[in-house]
C-alpha cells in the first residue's frame, strides 16, 4: 500500500461529516485529495468504520464498471449507522428491501429486476411525456409569476417532480404532499431540518423508508386489482422470469420511483438555476439560442451531481490506483469529485453551458449495471424547467442567502429565495 506522509485527520473528519457539506468549500478539499492522494484511506473515526475514498474520474469509472469486484450489497450510499447495518438480522434486511430493491442487489438478481423496466425509460418512451411535463411546469411558473417572489426549491424545483411523478404513478392528489414528505425525510435525514422530531438520523430515515414503501406497496396491490391509466398499474402487471412480481418486489420498485424521482430533479433543478443566476452570461446565452439547452442540461448535471457519491464493497482483494483494497473493504466513489477532475474536463471549475465533450458521471457510468434508470426523464424535466423559467422571466435574482443541505450524499439546496419578473 502506498502511504502519504501528510496528516489527513482533519480532512477525514470533514468529509465524513454531513455538516461539512453545508457550503461549497468541500470542492477545494476534494481537489486536494484528488491531486495528492486520489485513492485515499480513512480510518473512519467520524463515520464509524474505515473507508476508501476514490476521487479521480478514471478510478471511479473502473470501479463502477466492475460489479463483480465491487458489490452493492450494502446499498448505493453510505448508511447513517454502518455498524447497525452490518449487524442486521435476516428479517431486518428483508424489511429494509435487501434483495428486492435494485439499490441493494447485484447480478444475477439485479438485471432481472431492471429488465422489465428498461423499455419504459428509453428516450422514445420518455419523450412521450414532454407535453405533460410542459403543462405541469407552466402551471408552476404561472403560480410564481403571480407572486413575483418564491423559494425556488420548495415552490418550483420540488413541485415539478412531485406533481409529475405522483400523477404518473396514479397517486391520489390528496396524498402528494405526504409522499413528498416521506421521500424528503428518507433522502434528507442527514440534515436535522428534515429529520423526524426526536429521532436519530438512522431512525428517521428508516421510518420514512417504511412509510413510503408501505404506501406504495398498498397502492400497487390496489392497482393490480383495480387497474388504472398510470405507471403503478403497469408495474403491477410486470413479469419476472415468467411470473408476476410478488407484492414485495412490486412495492420496492414503486418506492424507488417516488424516492428517486422526487429528489434528483429537485436538487439538479434548483442548483442549475442557482448557478445560472450566479452566471448571468450563461443564462443569456441560452435565451439567445435555446438549441443550447441539451448541452446546458448536461453541464447542469455535471455541476450539480445530485448524488455526491456511490458506495461499494470489495468482494476480493484488488489493486486500484496503486492501492491494495482488501476483501470486504468499503469503497466510496465521489462522483462530484470525478465531475471536476482536471484530467478529464478542461477548466472544470468553470460553468460552461456549451461544454463539449461532457462525459460527466452524474448518473454513474453506462458500463455499470446501476446506471441511473431515470436519467432520460431527469434530463427532460430539467430541460423543460430551465426553458420555461428563462423564457418567462427576463430577470431572476436572489432574494436572500441560499441554504445547502447538510449531506455527504445528496447535493442540493434546502432554500433559495428569488425575485423574478418578465
Amino acid at each position: 500500500m502506498k502511504t502519504s506522509s501528510r496528516d489527513w485527520s482533519d480532512i477525514d473528519h470533514n468529509i465524513e461529516s454531513n455538516e461539512f457539506f453545508r457550503t461549497e468549500e468541500y470542492h477545494e478539499t476534494f481537489r486536494e485529495i484528488r491531486n495528492e492522494d486520489p485513492v485515499h484511506y480513512s480510518g473512519g473515526s467520524v463515520y464509524g468504520r474505515p473507508l476508501w475514498h476514490l476521487m479521480r474520474y478514471n478510478d471511479i469509472a473502473a470501479y463502477l464498471s466492475d460489479n463483480t469486484t465491487f458489490s452493492s450489497r450494502h446499498g448505493g450510499n453510505l448508511p447513517p449507522d454502518p455498524n447497525r447495518l452490518l449487524n442486521l438480522t435476516e428479517q431486518e434486511r428483508y424489511d429494509a428491501g435487501f434483495g428486492s430493491s435494485s439499490t441493494f442487489t447485484d447480478a444475477p438478481r439485479h438485471p432481472l429486476l431492471r429488465q422489465p423496466m428498461n423499455k419504459h425509460f428509453s428516450v422514445p418512451a420518455v419523450a412521450r411525456l414532454t407535453e405533460t411535463i410542459r403543462r405541469v411546469t407552466k402551471q408552476i411558473v404561472n403560480e410564481v409569476e403571480d407572486r413575483g417572489t418564491c423559494d425556488l426549491v420548495e415552490d418550483v424545483a420540488a413541485q415539478l417532480p412531485m406533481r409529475l411523478v405522483c400523477e404518473y404513478m396514479g397517486v391520489p392528489r390528496q396524498d402528494w404532499d405526504i409522499l413528498r414528505s416521506f421521500a424528503q425525510t428518507y433522502m434528507g435525514s442527514t440534515d436535522p431540518q428534515f429529520r423526524r422530531e426526536g429521532m436519530s438520523e438512522a431512525k428517521s430515515q428508516a421510518t420514512a423508508r417504511d412509510d413510503l414503501y408501505e404506501y406504495m406497496k398498498a397502492l400497487a396491490i390496489d392497482k393490480r386489482r383495480n387497474p388504472g391509466d398510470d405507471f403503478t398499474t403497469v408495474i403491477s402487471s410486470m413479469m419476472i422470469e415468467g411470473e408476476p412480481w410478488n407484492d414485495r418486489d412490486m412495492g420496492w420498485w414503486c418506492f424507488s420511483m417516488i424516492a428517486g424521482g422526487l429528489e434528483t430533479t429537485r436538487n439538479a433543478g434548483a442548483t442549475g438555476m442557482y448557478t445560472l443566476i450566479r452566471n448571468p452570461d450563461q443564462a443569456d446565452r441560452i435565451r439567445q439560442d435555446y438549441s443550447l439547452m441539451p448541452k446546458a442540461v448536461e453541464e447542469i448535471l455535471r455541476w450539480a451531481t445530485p448524488s455526491k457519491h456511490k458506495l461499494r464493497v470489495a468482494t476480493r482483494d484488488v489493486e486500484l490506483g496503486g492501492q491494495l483494497i482488501r476483501k470486504d473493504d468499503w469503497v466510496v466513489g465521489w462522483l462530484i469529485s470525478a465531475n471536476r477532475d482536471e484530467e478529464i474536463f478542461d477548466d472544470p471549475y468553470k460553468f460552461d453551458i456549451a461544454r463539449d465533450p461532457n462525459p460527466h458521471m452524474a448518473f454513474g457510468v453506462n458500463t455499470g449495471g446501476h446506471y441511473c434508470l431515470g436519467r432520460n426523464l431527469a434530463r427532460l424535466e430539467l430541460k423543460v424547467l430551465i426553458e420555461e423559467l428563462l423564457r418567462r422571466f427576463g430577470t431572476i435574482e436572489l432574494d436572500g442567502a441560499p441554504e445547502w443541505l447538510a449531506s455527504s450524499n445528496t447535493a442540493g439546496l434546502k432554500h433559495l429565495p428569488i425575485r423574478c419578473r418578465a
